[in-house]
């Protein structure tokens, strides 16, 4: 399906409806800029490091779960009502698996290609969870540069996967 527009949202998804809030630490290559405040993710030095950066700037945002983000927010928009979802990125520095696994009805649904982040800090434990989710839903993970299905054992050479939904 070819990608015709690109709509950007201030909000966020999330397992549940939540506020949260973002700070801005103008990225200093480090997780794209944007932090979720108490982030228990994140190592303490990079934590220390984040804390004395002057200047922040903190955002609130509403979170919600991605089959009602599409439903409740995107469909709300003339430009978007009935569009198809083609592709959904998700780069959420280590959350992936739980946006993957408690958003498995709208995967279903209208089997997006999925563009995710490979965040290997959290260490084998992630790297199963982020496999797992994607199993869960049937989805097959490959290479973002061959479109080739990947093996778990090849998921760690990847900074970023392509999730494609199995054949029926």
């Amino acid at each position: 399906r070819p990608l015709h527009h690109m709509y950007p949202v201030k909000a966020a998804v999330s397992s549940e409806y939540a506020k949260q809030v973002f700070e801005d630490h103008g990225n200093l290559n480090i997780n794209g800029g944007l932090r979720l405040k108490d982030n228990e993710h994140i190592d303490s030095q990079t934590l220390c490091f984040l804390d004395s950066i002057p200047g922040k700037v903190s955002y609130e945002v509403d979170c919600v779960p991605l089959d009602s983000f599409y439903d409740e927010l995107l469909t709300a928009s003339p430009h978007l009502r009935g569009k198809p979802v083609s592709i959904v990125k998700i780069d959420t520095e280590g959350y992936e698996s739980t946006i993957i696994s408690s958003s498995a009805e709208f995967f279903n649904k209208y089997k997006p290609c999925i563009h995710a982040e490979v965040f290997l800090r959290h260490g084998p434990a992630g790297l199963s969870a982020l496999w797992n989710s994607f199993n869960q839903i049937g989805y097959t993970l490959c290479s973002p540069f061959t479109m080739q299905p990947i093996s778990f054992e090849q998921l760690r050479e990847f900074d970023d996967v392509l999730g494609m939904p199995k054949e029926s």
